[in-house]
């Protein structure tokens, strides 16, 4: 028994070192020039190599790279494109941070049923589960989403097969344009934004800018002792997010077709917050694998989609600590507890306003009650369900007439009542 106990332990160890540590993406197929680049060294790469996070892949003219991920899912990187490869936090699956250029994303379906699969552009952040799309990005900061097959959600916008999403500048700031396409030509889109508008400087730096000091703050407060305390999983998938979406555009201010655009002080802005965003990076890389799980299981727990991900993540960690509590009390109903609430929320739904509120009013007086008098109150209220719906009726009737009563009585003085006077 005990040598069983121990293959298992040993099996599941494996599985979690394969699922966290193995999830390296590897080279499958190299055409044209391609060149990898990690930690300063640069490197032209071959087919079977594996790719480390934290490495940028660059390709030239008429040029593609295809990675694959141990779970099935493939990265294709077409020609005058740069990319990042970096660890997720959640199931340490790859996170594409896309600077400029076109990449196409394959997503195991079985695999990312769980948790999305997030692509990072300069503007644009895509949450998927198990879907074949294409996201483009400018020289310019603009970003186009196209889906091929499944579901994609950017900003906000669940897109469908065949869809598109451009975000583009546009009035002093970024504009969301969704439409249908029957055609489609990978990298067309990014070729027609090379441009470099004169504003462009000021326009990727200042607009939706991230503070890195609260990113940092959110981490520290959010791991103590390298553990992770309940609602705090929020705060590591908010910087997650928020430095993902940095880096990308920091990465593409960097990049070759900047140099000669960028002045002294933007240059050495960038250089530094670049520096910073890597620090949080590999800082976020390390994390153990039990705060892996934690983020994981909360993730899971909450099951929200991209659209409501944001506003989550807003919550202060005390709401998001009443939020888990509330859904695990959910998970712990029964089939038919879980039918009878959803049919009285949808009956509270369907009720007028003024009964609504009447209804919220008497709730927070009740739970205001000391617990002996709600206790008395239940017990009441579970004899007048025994009731026969015949009794129900004659004193729901009762009390109608007697409020009706109370209505046309004379309005009571205050103070003392008159004493009686003795004959």
């Amino acid at each position: 028994m005990k040598v069983l106990k121990t293959l298992l332990i040993t099996g599941l160890l494996c599985a979690a070192s394969s699922v966290y540590g193995d999830a390296i993406p590897v080279i499958t197929r190299v055409e044209g020039s391609v060149m990898v680049s990690l930690n300063g060294a640069s490197h032209t790469p071959e087919s079977g190599e594996r790719v480390e996070w934290g490495s940028v892949i660059t390709t030239g003219e008429n040029a593609t790279v295809t990675l694959e991920t141990p779970d099935g899912s493939e990265i294709t990187l077409y020609s005058h494109s740069r990319l990042m490869v970096d660890a997720s936090l959640i199931e340490s699956r790859p996170r594409v941070i896309l600077s400029y250029g076109t990449v196409f994303q394959k997503v195991a379906k079985f695999f990312s049923r769980m948790v999305s699969f997030r692509v990072f552009s300069p503007s644009a952040v895509c949450g998927v589960r198990g879907t074949e799309f294409y996201v483009e990005a400018g020289l310019d900061g603009s970003s186009m989403v196209y889906v091929k097959e499944g579901k994609v959600e950017v900003g906000g916008e669940l897109l469908k097969a065949g869809e598109a999403l451009e975000v583009i500048w546009k009035d002093n700031g970024w504009f969301k344009r969704r439409k249908r396409m029957e055609k489609y030509a990978p990298g067309a889109w990014a070729r027609k934004h090379h441009t470099l508008p004169r504003d462009i400087v000021r326009r990727l730096i200042e607009s939706d800018r991230v503070n890195l000091k609260e990113v940092e703050k959110r981490l520290r407060e959010s791991l103590k002792d390298g553990k992770v305390a309940e609602g705090r999983a929020g705060d590591l998938v908010k910087a997650e997010i928020d430095a993902g979406r940095w880096m990308s555009r920091l990465m593409l201010l960097s990049s070759k077709p900047w140099k000669e655009r960028l002045g002294p002080r933007a240059k050495a802005f960038v250089k530094k917050e670049l520096k910073r965003t890597q620090k949080i990076a590999k800082r976020m890389r390390r994390l153990p694998v039990r705060v892996r799980h934690a983020v994981e299981r909360e993730m899971r727990l909450v099951n929200i989609p991209h659209k409501i991900l944001e506003r989550y993540l807003s919550m202060k960690p005390e709401e998001r600590r009443q939020l888990i509590q509330r859904l695990k009390k959910w998970k712990s109903l029964t089939p038919e507890q879980r039918a009878r609430v959803v049919r009285n929320y949808i009956r509270f739904k369907k009720m007028p306003p003024k009964l609504r509120k009447r209804i919220i009013e008497n709730y927070k007086r009740f739970i205001k009650l000391p617990p002996e008098e709600r206790r008395r109150i239940l017990q009441l209220y579970r004899k007048w369900k025994q009731l026969p719906p015949e009794e129900r009726e004659r004193l729901r009737q009762r009390f109608r007439e007697m409020k009706q009563k109370k209505k046309h009585m004379p309005p009571r003085k205050k103070g003392r009542p008159p004493k009686p006077r003795h004959r």
